[in-house]
């Protein structure tokens, strides 16, 4: 599974190279906004269905937003485009993916402030903890304006995010249940603030929440390396 993944992260990666004619291949594209939540350049990779025909499209298409955005951008954008139009496929519908780019992905990723979770993170990571409302407030009130105001948007938005940016999913799911129409969470970092948040989650997603939520876990990677998760596995 690792090695196919890599290969197709290379394949998808090698059309982002820029060529010298006109009839170069391109996945997407780089846009930039200037957010005053966060008091910084945020840049996405943005990926339109049917290149830059899809801009003017008046078809409008769901968004995925995609957390560790260069990490993730080519590999995401080739499964979805692989499901939706390849070959005849319509397993998922075709999709803007909007794939957030990192600055400071402790402070963004964090739902809460700790001053340490050893053996997880010591104090040099864990004072830049903290920053995820903010991120998340980023997220709903700058950047997907932006999106729909520039891009062929529809209303349905998806979050996906892996391990830190799991955090995230499982953050905006308790704390902002109208802002995505689904979730996808692998392998979170449920072990954060020695799995204080996990407790959170558990409580408001069993009272509040009837979104459609994926969630991934490795049970037997989790299981030896985060022993403190044994007894939270089948918690949510």
């Amino acid at each position: 599974m690792r090695i196919h993944l890599l290969v197709l992260l290379l394949f998808a990666k090698s059309l982002l190279v820029t060529a010298q004619d006109k009839n170069q291949i391109v996945i997407g594209k780089v846009d930039s906004i200037q957010s005053k939540i966060l008091g910084e350049n945020r840049k996405v990779l943005v990926h339109v269905p049917g290149g830059g025909d899809g801009l003017y499209s008046k078809k409008r298409y769901p968004v995925a937003y995609v957390l560790d955005g260069d990490a993730h951008f080519a590999s995401v954008t080739g499964m979805i485009q692989q499901l939706s139009s390849v070959n005849g496929n319509t397993i998922v519908p075709e999709m803007i993916v909007v794939s957030i780019r990192n600055t400071d992905r402790t402070r963004d990723m964090t739902p809460t402030h700790i001053k340490d979770d050893l053996p997880m993170m010591d104090s040099i990571y864990s004072r830049r903890t903290g920053g995820g409302g903010a991120f998340l407030s980023f997220i709903e009130k700058e950047l997907v304006p932006h999106m729909d105001s520039l891009y062929p948007t529809a209303p349905y938005k998806m979050l996906i995010g892996h391990s830190f940016g799991g955090l995230v999913v499982m953050n905006a799911l308790i704390t902002r249940p109208k802002l995505f129409n689904s979730y996808i969470c692998i392998d979170p970092s449920m072990w954060y603030d020695h799995s204080n948040f996990l407790k959170t989650v558990k409580k408001t997603v069993a009272v509040q929440h009837q979104s459609d939520i994926w969630f991934a876990l490795r049970q037997q990677i989790l299981r030896r390396r985060y022993p403190q998760l044994r007894a939270a596995d089948h918690g949510i």
